[in-house]
């Protein structure tokens, strides 16, 4: 015989489904596809310019500067990919309220509408690009839809 002794059964415990885990806040960089199609801009057009810099300029281009033409003109692109929309937005707003589409058209052809198509890049290029970015991002995380860029 031996020094120990069988322990007793367990009881029976019926299954429980666990909780699912969050979705991983970095998922829907890839996943959401404004997003995504936002990092294909930005790297589509940072290769262009990087081509036409190679191929216009006669002397190499050190690394810096290859890696400068890239990040800059991929993020004025990028940038106006999510500012712009955010001003138009803002402009649809603001000229419906004049009650007809011939005159909101008129209105963005004078001067003014120039300007605010002026200051809807300058929002675009300092900074208002990456907010309306970060603001689709958060909201996504935190499980409400964007009203803006839907799909």
């Amino acid at each position: 015989m031996s020094a120990f002794t069988p322990l007793p059964p367990a009881p029976t415990v019926s299954p429980v489904s666990a909780p699912t885990p969050p979705r991983s806040l970095f998922l829907y960089l890839v996943t959401d596809p404004w997003i995504a199609i936002s990092w294909l801009l930005l790297i589509g057009i940072g290769m262009i310019f990087v081509l036409l810099r190679l191929a216009l300029n006669p002397k190499p281009p050190t690394v810096f500067d290859v890696i400068a033409v890239f990040l800059i003109a991929g993020y004025f692109f990028w940038s106006m990919y999510f500012g712009l929309a955010a001003c138009w937005r803002l402009t649809i707003k603001m000229l419906s309220r004049t009650g007809s589409i011939w005159v909101a058209i008129v209105l963005s052809m004078l001067p003014p509408g120039w300007i605010l198509f002026a200051c809807a890049f300058l929002y675009a290029w300092f900074g208002g690009g990456i907010y309306q970015f970060a603001r689709r991002w958060w909201l996504l995380a935190h499980g409400q839809k964007p009203p803006f860029l839907t799909a």
